[in-house]
């Protein structure tokens, strides 16, 4: 969740607006518009705290929970089965919406402990990989479009030829190029 553009409250509308008062771990679903879209919150700052509006429900797991277990519950939330699921329970076309009584209706299997672990840390590896490669690929394509910009930049400047008359003109070479894509 990105909380670089909140918007914050007196402390005294505090207290008024204890009933969407987010906790720490809560998971945030987004009930219209687009339905389904989930968060945690998960701040740093034990002090700081937010709330909702009418748009969003807040899904806190009950007892002390390890982040792993919200991890869980995210990743699970976010699969095709429960797509599925959230799918038939939604109303309303132009403006999707999904009712918190809908919501409560939706079935999210616990497996046991050790199993849970064992999901956990395979969807945590795949999640890793994933972000690795994701990292190399921004860094190629930067690369990719430096190179771009110093090839055309020593094309305008006449510098890629090989200054043999016989071979055909480097910018012409580039144009070709440029126009098969």
């Amino acid at each position: 969740m990105d909380l670089t553009e909140v918007t914050y409250i007196t402390e005294d509308k505090f207290n008024i607006l204890r009933s969407g008062k987010l906790e720490k771990n809560d998971l945030i679903m987004s009930l219209r518009g687009s339905v389904g879209k989930l968060a945690v919150f998960d701040t740093k700052d034990k002090h700081k705290t937010g709330f909702i509006n009418a748009q969003l429900a807040i899904l806190r797991l009950k007892g002390n929970l390890e982040n792993n277990l919200i991890l869980y519950f995210l990743w699970y939330m976010n699969s095709s089965i429960f797509e599925t699921q959230l799918k038939s329970v939604i109303s309303g076309s132009a403006q999707p919406q999904l009712s918190a009584t809908s919501l409560k209706k939706l079935f999210i299997p616990i497996p046991p402990d050790s199993e849970k672990k064992g999901i956990i840390k395979i969807i945590s590896e795949i999640t890793e990989k994933m972000n690795a490669k994701e990292k190399i690929t921004e860094i190629i394509l930067m690369d990719l479009k430096t190179l771009k910009q110093s090839i055309l930049s020593k094309a305008f400047k006449g510098e890629l030829g090989t200054n043999d008359p016989s071979e055909e003109n480097a910018i012409e070479l580039l144009k070709e190029v440029l126009e098969t894509k």
